[in-house]
């Protein structure tokens, strides 16, 4: 497929088709994807996409968009920008616009800083797929598949590889481009009748760096474990949270930092006098809830890219730099999201986020296992499965255990538990935390599709609330 690394090419031909203030984004992603169940391949395949979306701002008008997905008009020799699909999508967002009342959100577009920077960054090569990485996914599936045969388990699961390359343009002259890997791995094993089943996932930017043959023996482990089970009953109990969980609940919280919904009362961090609630202790000195493009574990782009508007991030800051931001630092409230409009309408720092997010506590240190082994008595949860917000005031969590609980005494785990429905907030969660680990990548299962780059510590808590028995496995 021709035009692979020239977005920059659809970029400008698409603002050359417009007389409008507008946003243009170009995306093209490559994606490597392998299914499996019952210890079968089902799927394994890559797959190319391309997309643009204009985003048309007329002044005095409202905002609206339109995506075009067949972008190049290839011949023999090269490859060019197909100008009149890209035409129709530019009319079609500009009339929706003109239909719309004006957005709440409304600012003028970013002019580019730095234009020689600016072309520097669109030429350079943006490293994949040409670089090599060996991706021995296939092979490690195999030597899983033989072993899950011998021990007559099924596997279910996928592996993904995802290459995203985005390009930025405005009429304003703000130009951009941002590169991004990731991948993930996850799988499911069922063995037994009445139903064992365990479940464990990786992440991280290429697929070479999960361990995914070396999966398996966790895989099997928590098998065992389940072979001795017992009742117990719902309450609030002390709970070790794997990182997984720990991610899927840190971002429900990350997600529901909003200044808008903050201001206007529909939050837990609304004050009751009308104030926000910036500055409040919500956890131990020494955590930091951080989302910094610039981590280490977990990279991201530092570009703002935005082809909607919501309550976390405008159209209008397009191509804006993102810094790094601590949403809670030493356990305080420290940080709420917000765009450039809102942000100067209420006196707020503009706060966009970097798609990356960390949980670190000064304290934490060793693994899941280590931290298991200083833990006098708690009940391990494996991972969490359809979470649902039921009160934004409190920021008030339902959702499962699934895939193994597991009862920890004296420094070892001695069986597993009923699995649960749970009604949590991540807030109260942290003002109990009792002992941490170490923070690495991980895989939030819930989360996951959404939120690919995630660092989390397991922690042990106090009164986690385990509702009600559930018939999950």
């Amino acid at each position: 497929m021709g035009g692979r690394q020239r977005g920059d090419q659809v970029c400008d031909t698409m603002l050359d088709l417009v007389d409008f203030p507008a946003v243009v984004i170009a995306s093209f992603t490559h994606r490597r994807d392998t299914r499996f169940a019952r210890t079968q391949l089902t799927t394994n395949g890559d797959v190319d996409s391309w997309q643009v979306t204009i985003v048309a701002m007329p002044e005095g008008h409202g905002v609206a968009s339109a995506t075009v997905t067949d972008v190049w008009v290839d011949d023999v020799t090269s490859s060019k920008p197909n100008r009149p699909a890209l035409a129709a999508a530019a009319r079609r967002a500009h009339a929706l616009a003109l239909q719309s009342t004006p957005a709440p959100d409304a600012s003028t577009l970013l002019e580019q800083e730095s234009p020689r920077a600016s072309v520097d960054l669109w030429n350079a090569p943006s490293g994949w797929p040409e670089e090599s990485h060996e991706d021995n996914t296939l092979t490690d599936l195999g030597l899983m598949f033989d072993r899950a045969r011998t021990h007559e388990v099924a596997l279910f699961g996928y592996a993904e590889q995802l290459s995203e390359t985005h390009w930025l343009a405005t009429t304003s002259g703000r130009r951009g481009r941002s590169d991004e890997r990731s991948a993930r791995f996850e799988c499911t094993a069922r063995h037994g009748t009445p139903t064992r089943s365990n479940w464990w996932g990786g992440s991280a930017a290429h697929l070479a760096d999960i361990p995914i043959a070396e999966s398996f023996e966790l895989l099997m482990t928590g098998l065992r474990h389940q072979a001795k089970r017992r009742h117990l009953a719902p309450g609030n109990h002390r709970v070790l949270l794997s990182p997984s969980a720990v991610g899927d609940l840190m971002v429900d919280l990350w997600w529901a930092m909003l200044a808008v919904d903050a201001v206007e009362g529909r939050s837990v961090f609304s004050g009751s006098d009308g104030r926000l609630r910036l500055g409040e202790q919500f956890g131990p000195q020494g955590l930091r809830l951080t989302s910094d493009p610039a981590d280490p574990l977990v990279p991201a782009s530092n570009l703002h890219l935005v082809s909607t508007s919501s309550a976390s991030a405008s159209v209008f800051d397009n191509g804006a730099q993102i810094e790094s931001v601590d949403w809670l630092r030493d356990g305080v409230l420290t940080s709420l999201m917000s765009d450039r409009r809102f942000s100067r309408d209420h006196d707020l720092p503009f706060t966009p986020a970097a798609d990356t997010l960390a949980l670190y506590v000064d304290a934490g240190h060793g693994s899941l296992g280590n931290l298991v082994a200083r833990t006098e008595h708690a009940y391990l949860i494996n991972c969490l499965w359809y979470n649902r917000l039921v009160d934004p005031g409190q920021l008030l969590i339902t959702g499962l255990t699934r895939d193994g609980v597991y009862e920890v005494r004296d420094g070892e785990i001695i069986g597993a538990v009923d699995n649960f429905r749970f009604l949590q907030s991540p807030v109260k969660m942290l003002a109990s935390i009792l002992d941490s680990s170490h923070t690495s990548r991980t895989l939030p299962r819930e989360m996951g599709d959404y939120a690919p780059r995630v660092a989390m510590p397991a922690l042990l808590v106090d009164d986690f609330n385990l509702n009600s028995i559930s018939e999950a496995q």
